[in-house]
């Protein structure tokens, strides 16, 4: 498994998400009982129809991807990954919950796609869906997108832009 900066819906630039979800949930890397996680929650930003593509310099276009949008978080030695309907996957993606913990960037919450490619490079909704009832999703990818707070500071009020800049010197130079 591997954690990569990536793309995923369309969002506007600078466009705060909801405030942060009170219930919590997540586990460690090492994945604790149930009852033992508690992991911060925020509220995702999703993409909304509309009737052609915006334009103009404060929108940011990503590539969507097809798998289960996630936001993945560490916090002291601890990770976990929590879906936006709040189920904790992070014993399904146990292999990216442990590149979580090793960021070492402190209390972190990330947003992203988690997507397993097929051979030519598309993600695959069924391929993902089919490795995880085979307890066979070793390969999957987390695909960053958005980096919500590092060290513990809440960047959510800051342009998308700005986050995107602190999530590549994140991630600069990893593959993991």
């Amino acid at each position: 498994s591997e954690i990569a900066a990536g793309n995923g819906g369309a969002k506007r630039g600078g466009k705060r998400p909801p405030e942060a979800n009170p219930r919590s949930r997540t586990s460690p890397a090492e994945p604790a009982e149930p009852s033992e996680r508690n992991a911060p929650s925020f509220g995702f930003q999703l993409a909304t129809l509309a009737d052609a593509v915006p334009e103009g310099p404060e929108w940011i276009h990503e590539i969507k991807l097809d798998g289960y949008r996630m936001q993945g978080w560490s916090r002291g030695g601890a990770s976990g990954l929590t879906t936006r309907n709040g189920k904790d996957y992070t014993d399904r993606f146990p292999a990216i919950a442990a590149e979580l913990a090793r960021l070492g960037a402190g209390e972190t919450v990330l947003d992203g796609e988690v997507v397993l490619e097929e051979e030519s490079g598309r993600t695959s909704f069924q391929l993902l869906q089919n490795a995880m009832s085979s307890g066979s999703a070793d390969r999957a990818t987390f695909f960053v997108f958005d980096l919500l707070t590092v060290r513990g500071e809440d960047l959510r009020p800051l342009p998308l832009v700005e986050r995107k800049k602190r999530l590549g010197s994140l991630l600069s130079g990893k593959r993991l």
